[in-house]
């Protein structure tokens, strides 16, 4: 990565961190959906236990109701039969049955609807209420037809003996129900006491469940807010170190430019210069020489030609490095091939080169990104490496064009064109502005290797 890359890189870190922020918001939507959770079951419990405490209460009081109402029918059938003994008449005899046995039929009813509340289990003191009752009932019926003497002789030993016995059995049973009915409440009740303590232990859990939610999620959070708080602090003097760089990768560009004019300045200034001072001073001797001899004027002549050919050669090679025209008009092969005789010519390293592929249909900005890599890397060769020997490989295809550059020389570190080099940056650079990768390997001693690898749009194939 180079440097601009490690500054955009830097910049999108610090500024952009939100997927970091995930695990947190994963964390407090979980922790939340725990809190609805509770709220909601906490809620489904307590409304249940209440929803059994009141049917409980209300089983009960419907039981005490019905065995109060079984109380009042018998005090009233035993008023009745009392009432009806110690009147010395037979008047009433039969609305005093109709009443008995109305009573009999309110009293048989309850005694039903208590044998369903109770179940088969407690229906045996039911049964024997029921027998009894009905035992009351037949010792009862004789009584109605006794006469006026026999009522006045039987009526005080029959309520004593068998009217106010019966009575307290019956009263005794219904007691006994009460009291079944009691014990059945408080076992519900403790039941549901059983259920309120599982209930309070259930809330515990969930609380102390809860507490090491929350502590994992504010665990989580400190440690993560505190691991982004110390990333972007990386980041950002990542960033601020990437802008140092670029400052000085800057400096040092418009340095090399003005070096780059400074060496064009003299060129032109010491060399196309000095042969046109000498072109204008021959010219001035050709004047003075015009009514001389032949022979000293096709002299002067002669060297002002030889001059203006010297001149012409120094513009075309200055020209050449530069963009050398034959990039434009015979095509990318050509110019690396006058680029790697140039470049031997001055600097007297050996250079190979080797072309494959279909190299004709690449666009122009392809074809000078590739020359100028080829004319950096053999730059770096003669002013770095200490190489004897340079190999230039281009291959093309429909897709894509690679280059390899390859020296012998002393090689270098890792990391150190990348961060220092700025010939490896410009190619990087160049590379990069196209769509494509710059890779280069190197190892101290054992020379260099810089490929390119150069897509072809298809919208830009010619």
């Amino acid at each position: 990565m180079n440097t601009i890359e490690q500054a955009e890189a830097a910049r999108a870190n610090v500024t952009t961190p939100s997927h970091r922020w995930s695990p947190l918001l994963i964390g407090f939507g979980g922790l939340l959906i725990l809190i609805v959770f509770i709220t909601f079951s906490t809620y489904h419990q307590a409304t249940k236990i209440f929803g059994e405490m009141s049917k409980t209460h209300n089983e009960f009081r419907k039981t005490d109701e019905l065995l109060a109402s079984i109380r009042t029918d018998i005090y009233l059938s035993s008023i009745l039969v009392r009432d009806y003994l110690l009147d010395t008449s037979l008047f009433g005899a039969i609305s005093i049955r109709q009443e008995l046995a109305r009573s009999h039929a309110d009293i048989s009813t309850n005694l039903d609807s208590l044998e369903r509340r109770f179940g088969k289990s407690d229906a045996t003191a039911i049964t024997q209420f029921r027998r009894e009752l009905n035992a009351r009932m037949a010792a009862l019926d004789p009584i109605f037809g006794w006469t006026v003497k026999e009522k006045q002789a039987n009526s005080s030993s029959f309520l004593r003996n068998t009217v106010m016995p019966r009575r307290e059995r019956v009263l005794g049973l219904a007691k006994e129900i009460q009291e079944l009915n009691v014990f059945n409440f408080e076992r519900q009740v403790q039941r549901l006491r059983g259920q309120q303590e599982d209930f309070g232990g259930y809330l515990i859990r969930l609380m102390i469940l809860s507490l090491l939610a929350g502590l994992l999620v504010a665990g989580g959070s400190i440690y993560r807010i505190a691991r982004l708080e110390r990333r972007t602090k990386e980041e950002f003097h990542r960033a601020e170190s990437a802008e140092r760089e670029m400052r000085l990768l800057s400096q040092r560009l418009v340095k090399a430019q003005e070096e780059e004019r400074k060496a064009i300045s003299r060129d032109l200034h010491d060399q196309v210069g000095q042969v046109l001072t000498a072109m204008r001073l021959g010219l001035g001797g050709l004047a003075q020489l015009r009514n001389g001899s032949v022979e000293q004027f096709d002299e002067a002549l002669g060297e002002i030609k030889h001059l203006t050919e010297q001149t012409l050669r120094l513009v075309r090679d200055m020209s050449m490095g530069l963009r050398p025209s034959m990039l434009d008009d015979l095509g990318l092969e050509p110019a690396l091939e006058w680029l790697s005789r140039d470049f031997s010519r001055r600097s007297g390293l050996s250079v190979t080169n080797e072309f494959d592929g279909v190299l004709d249909h690449l666009p122009e900005a392809h074809r000078t990104c590739v020359y100028r890599v080829v004319q950096e890397a053999l730059t770096n060769c003669a002013r770095h490496a200490k190489a004897n020997r340079v190999r230039v490989v281009l291959h093309g295809n429909p897709s894509r064009v690679s280059v390899v550059v390859q020296d012998d020389g002393i090689g270098m570190e890792a990391d150190i064109p990348v961060r220092h080099g700025i010939g490896l940056i410009g190619i990087e650079e160049r590379v990069r502005e196209i769509g494509g990768k710059m890779f280069c390997e190197s190892q101290p001693g054992k020379g260099t290797l810089i490929r390119v690898e150069i897509p072809i749009p298809p919208e830009e194939k010619q």
